[in-house]
Order: C-alpha cells, then sequence, then structure tokens
C-alpha cells in the first residue's frame, strides 16, 4: 500500500475500533474481544505492508491500546489487557521515547500485577519470557529500569 493509502487505511483502523466498542461490545462482549485480539494480531503484518513513514498507520494501531486495555480490564480480559500493554511499553522502548518513560514503568507495573492472576497466555509467551527479550533488548536504557524500581 503506497504513502496516500495508508491515511485511509489508518481512517478505517479507527472506525473499526470504534464499532467494535459501541456496537459489538454491548452486544457480546465475547465476540469484542475476539474481534480485538484479531485486530492487535494483524499489527505488525500491516504496518509491514505499508508505506507509513508518515506513522499514521502505526498510530492508528497504538492510538487505541490504551482503551482497549481499559476495556479489557473492565470486562475481565487480562490476556487482551496484557497484549495491549506489552505493546505500549515495547514500542515506547523501541522508539527510545525518554519522555514516555513513565507510562512505561506503569505498563511495566502493570503487567506485573497481570501476571500474579494470569496463568494462560496462549500464544503470547509467559511474562518471564517477555521481561527477559526487554532486559536484552532495553538493558542499557537505564532511566527506564529506574523508574521501574521506584
Amino acid at each position: 500500500m503506497d504513502y496516500q493509502e495508508s491515511f485511509g487505511l489508518a481512517r478505517q483502523l479507527g472506525d473499526l475500533v470504534q464499532a467494535v466498542e459501541d456496537k459489538v461490545l454491548p452486544l457480546d462482549p465475547a465476540k469484542a474481544f475476539e474481534l480485538v485480539d484479531a485486530f492487535l494480531t494483524t499489527d505488525r503484518k500491516t504496518v509491514e505492508r505499508v508505506d507509513d513513514s508518515s506513522g499514521v498507520v502505526s498510530d492508528a494501531y497504538r492510538g487505541h491500546l490504551k482503551s482497549l486495555a481499559a476495556l479489557a480490564a473492565e470486562h475481565g480480559r487480562p490476556r487482551i489487557e496484557m497484549l495491549c500493554y506489552r505493546e505500549l511499553l515495547s514500542c515506547i522502548l523501541r522508539e527510545a521515547r525518554s519522555k514516555a518513560y513513565v507510562h512505561a514503568a506503569r505498563y511495566y507495573r502493570r503487567l506485573e500485577e497481570l501476571d500474579r492472576v494470569t496463568d494462560d497466555y496462549g500464544e503470547l509467551g509467559d511474562h518471564q519470557a517477555f521481561l527477559g527479550g526487554l532486559r536484552e533488548r532495553h538493558g542499557r536504557k537505564y532511566s527506564f529500569w529506574r523508574r521501574v524500581d521506584e
């Protein structure tokens, strides 16, 4: 998909999430979270096939992660919540957005809380494996790790 088409795709992604929240969730929460899960798993596949040099497509995914995590928490879907927070945390660290480390540390702590009540990680991989990968890739981001330890 070329650059010009990416803006339309970003709008469509936003419209899809809004439709799931407004129309599907009130009628069938289980179906809504199946759709949320499918939406989240298309992230990397989509972004890799789009000229997203403007960042609008990746922002469309990330822009909804916090609200989707809140919805997942509200409806008792810890795996979906975990998926959202893992992606938010990973994105902040991957892009070295040091001003957002305060949020990343909060997401990290929430993931720790979710780990204590989650026993089914499905295809996500367990929490310790996720943390090991973070430490391996981002171990030198000392200001982030200091915030985690506060």
